[in-house]
């Protein structure tokens, strides 16, 4: 199977420069954690969690990042 039938496309990444609360990487509860693969014959796949919210913290534009939080704690 070739790349012949495949289509590439360009994403700006400066939409997504903050995580979804813009405040997680001041928080010390989210956590990297092991989405997938064992490490040994499969990558590694980690993703930034909320342990309190129990959520995957993804990239988001800034008009719907969260600013406040409850459950913040900080470093």
């Amino acid at each position: 199977m070739g790349l012949i039938n495949f289509e590439f496309r360009m994403v700006d990444s400066r939409l997504f420069d903050n995580l979804t609360s813009g405040i997680c990487d001041n928080c010390k509860i989210p956590e990297m954690v092991n989405m997938g693969g064992d490490g040994i014959n499969e990558p590694s796949y980690k993703e930034f969690y909320c342990n309190k919210k129990k959520i995957i913290i993804e990239p988001q534009p800034p008009e719907t990042q969260v600013k406040e939080c409850d459950c913040f704690e900080s470093k």
